[in-house]
């Protein structure tokens, strides 16, 4: 049995439908068992009904800031947890959830597995967590560099890690994979899939930031194939392809038919805008992804390697263009 934690989530829906559509059984962490409708919007991108695979998915109830409904839902006869459950969020006002969901939610997690017995750990990262780089800089995940958080979420999630490395020392099996920017469809007013809905409705601008990106599908199956492999103990980076931020942005436009970004945004504009939001923020206690460090990210030029997940599993990654010809697909379908 396979335990998946944040089944709702981005990645953790579209890696049920993986494993599910090749016979495989999960069990799912979910908070609340109304929020399956996620997941069952996820099956319906596959042309698939969430319906269909009920004999293979249990569903149990619990929160991973929670040990005690962990260790209670996990139980017993489960090999395997992928742990893909998280916050994400840029903004400074969030640290404390960051924290107790991302940090304490994952030595939580690791506990739980080290009790268990699980035989194997696979964690869900992010690009963020590999700290700040210089221009330019490729950021390979077998180089050893030193850690320099660019947000609260990456420091988060780097602490996130350590967690499952001290797993590792005391005899737990674990991979972690830290994704690039994930490109898939899911819910349009959160994450990445929003920035789709903002190129649909008109974006105007674009930053002159380069990036990862990656598809959702290709997330998906790495982590399958990992599970399933001799593979343990190591760290891979996933990414399809490395992008400006307006090519990334002209393709999507191009994919939805609407308007490319015409209007290139000067830094002094974006960290303008940061401060008048982190201001009114204060005040108004409503988040805001826009700060100093998102300013930042949005002008800086980071590329990521591949290679290495690609030489272990004997695969080579596509470029980016089908996740976002998919994923503009399953968006017009949902807005028609």
């Amino acid at each position: 049995m396979i335990f998946v934690t944040g089944a709702t989530g981005l990645v953790g829906s579209h890696l049920t439908y993986h494993l599910v559509s090749e016979g495989h059984k999960v069990k799912l962490l979910v908070r609340n068992k109304h929020r399956v409708n996620r997941l069952a919007q996820t099956f319906k991108y596959y042309g698939a009904e969430l319906s269909n695979y009920e004999n293979q998915i249990q569903l149990v109830e619990g929160d991973i800031t929670d040990i005690f409904s962990l260790e209670t839902a996990l139980g017993k006869n489960v090999d395997s947890v992928i742990h893909c459950a998280g916050l994400v969020s840029f903004s400074p006002l969030d640290k404390r959830n960051l924290l107790n969901i991302n940090h304490l939610g994952t030595e939580n997690m690791v506990n739980a597995a080290l009790e268990a017995g699980v035989k194997k750990f696979i964690f869900v990262s992010s690009n963020a967590a590999l700290g700040d780089g210089s221009d330019s800089r490729v950021k390979e995940d077998n180089q050893e560099f030193e850690f320099n958080p660019v947000s609260v979420y990456g420091n988060s999630k780097h602490l996130a890690e350590l967690e499952v490395w001290r797993g590792v020392e005391e005899g737990m099996d674990a991979v972690i994979v830290n994704p690039t920017i994930i490109i898939g469809p899911g819910q349009w007013d959160q994450g990445s899939p929003q920035l789709f809905k903002s190129v649909w409705k008109g974006l105007p601008f674009f930053t002159t930031g380069t990036t990862g990106f990656v598809d959702v599908r290709d997330v998906a199956k790495t982590i399958r194939e990992l599970l399933f492999s001799n593979i343990s103990n190591q760290q891979f980076i996933l990414n399809n392809e490395n992008l400006n931020y307006r090519q990334f942005f002209n393709m999507v436009a191009d994919n939805l038919s609407v308007r490319r970004p015409r209007f290139e945004a000067q830094p002094w504009m974006m960290y303008f805008l940061a401060s008048i939001t982190g201001f009114f923020s204060n005040f108004t206690g409503k988040r805001s992804q826009i700060n100093k460090d998102t300013a930042s990210s949005a002008f800086s030029k980071t590329l990521y390697d591949n290679t290495k997940i690609e030489q272990t599993l004997k695969t080579n990654f596509e470029g980016i263009e089908k996740a976002i010809t998919f994923t503009a697909g399953c968006f017009l379908k949902d807005h028609r």
